[in-house]
């Protein structure tokens, strides 16, 4: 029962932890926590170069 509870705010939380929202403060801090300075360079290059396509 509590598994079934939990895994709502598990989707959620996976779905937020995208480079896509970087913007968001959490976001950026976990993936910070998580990888190097030279992956969340990568992470923000590829959201500017999506940003620029549209």
């Amino acid at each position: 029962m509590i598994n079934s509870l939990l895994v709502v705010p598990l989707v959620w939380f996976l779905n937020k932890l995208s480079y896509k929202n970087l913007h968001i403060t959490w976001v950026k801090k976990t993936i910070q926590l998580f990888t190097s300075s030279k992956t969340m360079k990568a992470l923000e290059f590829l959201n500017t170069i999506e940003e620029f396509e549209k």
